[in-house]
This record gives C-alpha cells, sequence and structure tokens, in this order.
C-alpha cells in the first residue's frame, strides 16, 4: 500500500470519527456523560453504554421491536 493510499484512508477514518461525534453530541447531549473519554476511540457495550449516555436501555433487537411495534409482524425466531 502507497503512502497516499495510508493517509487517504486515515483521512476518512478521522471525518467518519468527527461526523459520528457531532451526531452523537447533537441527538445525545442531554444524555452524555461528562466523560472526556467518552469520543476517545474506546468500545463500550452494554451497562457501560448505558451509564456513559450512549443508549438508553440495554436489551435484545427483539424486544425493542416488540415494545416499540407491538403490532408488527416480526420475520426472525423471537427469544
Amino acid at each position: 500500500i502507497g503512502l497516499n493510499k495510508i493517509n487517504n484512508f486515515e483521512i476518512k477514518i478521522a471525518l467518519y470519527s468527527l461526523k459520528i461525534h457531532q451526531h452523537v453530541k447533537k441527538y445525545r447531549s442531554t444524555k452524555l456523560a461528562n466523560d472526556p473519554e467518552l469520543f476517545s476511540g474506546q468500545i463500550y457495550t452494554g451497562e457501560k453504554g448505558l451509564e456513559k449516555g450512549l443508549v438508553d436501555e440495554v436489551g435484545s433487537i427483539v424486544r425493542v421491536m416488540e415494545s416499540k411495534y407491538p403490532d408488527a409482524k416480526l420475520d426472525f425466531p423471537v427469544e
């Protein structure tokens, strides 16, 4: 891989990360934890994501679909 391709890739990743940060801050600003490490690239799952304000609840896609769309006919196996 040439140097130009690596630099181009790094630039695309940086721009994509910036867009994600802006989107999360715009739509979750009142829910986000005041944590300087929040946008450090760390991956948060489950309870930690909930603690940081990145998600509203922890659960499966099936449970979310059933609670938000009770009349929907799900095409995949229900837990």
